[in-house]
């Protein structure tokens, strides 16, 4: 089978597919092919958007991305999701996280053995099978397809949770 273009010349499949991709850079849409493990490195201002405080600077986590957080050290690090929309692949931390405003959202194992906070008009989505050791969510929102446990205390006094997931409490919830 022969293909042509408009002009009766022979074009092979290899060059279409070498046309689209640079067609897309040249318009300045280029799609993040990175898939990798990304790091918390810093500790600058605690900000989930802050680039620098990730492995992956400049670029912050994103949709095919396996994301720790773990600094390490007796002192417990709080970081914050507070604004935009993200999606990770999954996400493995032991430090404090809270979601205050925006959605973040994993494909993904979501597991985090320190606090884990939702608030404001923060939405987290989890799409896989996650862990929480604790949960404190006074507003905001908590979504997806997946099943999330929750092993330690709990306070739930605001916002909702929605979708087809599931949560079981395991440990005390007030």
């Amino acid at each position: 089978m022969k293909n042509n273009d408009a002009h009766g010349v022979s074009v092979k499949p290899v060059v279409r597919l070498l046309v689209l991709p640079m067609a897309l850079a040249m318009i300045g849409v280029v799609p993040d092919a990175r898939a990798a493990p990304v790091s918390w490195v810093l500790d600058a201002d605690g900000n989930w958007a802050t680039a620098t405080n990730w492995s992956s600077n400049p670029l912050l986590p994103g949709a095919a991305d396996a994301v720790t957080i773990d600094v390490g050290g007796a002192t417990l690090r709080t970081i914050t999701f507070s604004s935009g929309s993200s999606m990770i692949s999954s996400l493995t931390s032991a430090e404090n996280l809270i979601v205050s405003g925006g959605t973040l959202a994993a494909s993904g194992a979501f597991d985090n053995t320190a606090a884990t906070t939702i608030s404001g008009s923060g939405t987290l989505t989890l799409n896989g099978v996650s862990n929480l050791s604790m949960l404190t969510q006074g507003g905001g929102t908590i979504g997806g397809s997946g099943s999330l446990t929750i092993t330690d205390a709990s306070t739930w006094s605001g916002g909702s949770q929605i979708d087809a997931g599931s949560t079981s409490f395991n440990g005390p919830l007030t």
